[in-house]
């Protein structure tokens, strides 16, 4: 039986693990599943390999607690900084391990996933907010799904004219990846101030729309979607003529769902969307079951030290709750 086993391999499921091992606790007593073939899935297939990984944005200024340190750099140098951490701390992740199932027994957790079935003392919850990518309330015609993604990393795109949906930092920094392969961009977003990103992604969007790099269609609300004669993309907005967007392929950035119900099969409580959960990230209605990461802070997630950080908070409570009495 594990000490402690910690769904999920992203920033906050492996900090949790480092830090707990940094502590005292062995690290075979610390299994980590995770359902993708490799850590930090959101972070490998969302994000194209220009970007800079933020250690904090949104005006969220936090100082790192805890073992894990991290600084601005690019999608690839913090892929290294969790690498570098696992073997650091010989962190024990099973991958291809998604968790099916998590039930409290008496005095221990017995987790199902699909590399079998493991019994712990504690489980921690390091899965993120996104369940699945959010998909737009329109439908999207059969003939142009092939068309029409959640990332930009699983298909190149140069020299294409493309619209990307979404008013999030996710979305800006699309465009502006995309913007550099060469592409011709609109982005399309329903708020019309660009208030859901943060300062700097705002500023540059802005920019390059004045600068004629990509059009931004500010306060827009796309009503459908239809093939071309020509099999192009023809976007329908309330807003805007649809005769001027016409366009090779969509790249929706619209967030992910809250994997509400595998949190509320467990017993955890939301309110808002967030778990139920005291100020060491431990649930209120399951003793021993923690939430860390981006999901135990919805409201103000998004920075990677913040994610670390409750990391720290919940390995305080663990280490002085459940290992040292």
């Amino acid at each position: 039986m594990y000490k402690m086993i910690i769904i999920g391999a992203g920033p906050s499921g492996i900090s949790l693990a480092a830090e707990l091992i940094s502590d005292g606790v062995p690290s075979d007593q610390i299994l980590v599943l995770e359902k993708a073939e490799e850590k930090s899935f959101i972070m490998r297939t969302l994000y194209p390999a220009q970007k800079m990984v933020t250690a904090n944005f949104k005006g969220l200024n936090p100082v790192a607690n805890g073992v894990m340190k991290f600084y601005d750099c690019y999608k690839d140098d913090a892929l290294t900084v969790l690498d570098e951490t696992i073997k650091k701390y010989n962190i024990n992740v099973n991958f291809k391990s998604e968790a099916l199932r998590v039930e409290k027994k008496e005095d221990r957790f017995v987790v199902t996933s699909k590399s079998g079935t493991f019994e712990s003392e504690l489980v921690a919850i390091g899965i993120g907010i996104f369940g699945r990518p959010n998909k737009p309330d329109y439908k999207i015609p059969p003939a142009l799904i092939k068309k029409c993604q959640y990332d930009i990393t699983s298909t190149n795109i140069e020299n294409e004219k493309v619209c990307v949906v979404g008013g999030g930092d996710s979305a800006a920094e699309y465009v502006k990846h995309l913007v550099d392969e060469n592409n011709n961009l609109f982005l399309s977003s329903r708020e019309v101030d660009l208030s859901y990103m943060n300062p700097q992604n705002r500023d540059d969007i802005i920019e390059m729309d004045k600068a004629q790099k990509m059009k931004l269609l500010a306060g827009s609300n796309i009503v459908s979607l239809e093939e071309t004669d020509e099999g192009q993309i023809r976007v329908n907005l309330k807003e805007f003529d649809p005769e001027h967007v016409v366009v090779d392929r969509m790249v929706f950035a619209l967030g992910g769902t809250t994997p509400s119900n595998f949190l509320k099969v467990m017993g955890i409580d939301l309110d808002n969307d967030r778990p139920k959960i005291d100020d060491h990230f431990e649930s209120e209605q399951v003793p021993g079951l923690f939430v860390v990461g981006d999901l135990a802070v919805k409201k103000n997630g998004g920075a990677i030290i913040v994610a670390f950080n409750t990391s720290e908070a919940a390995k305080n409570r663990i280490m002085q709750k459940y290992v040292k009495n």
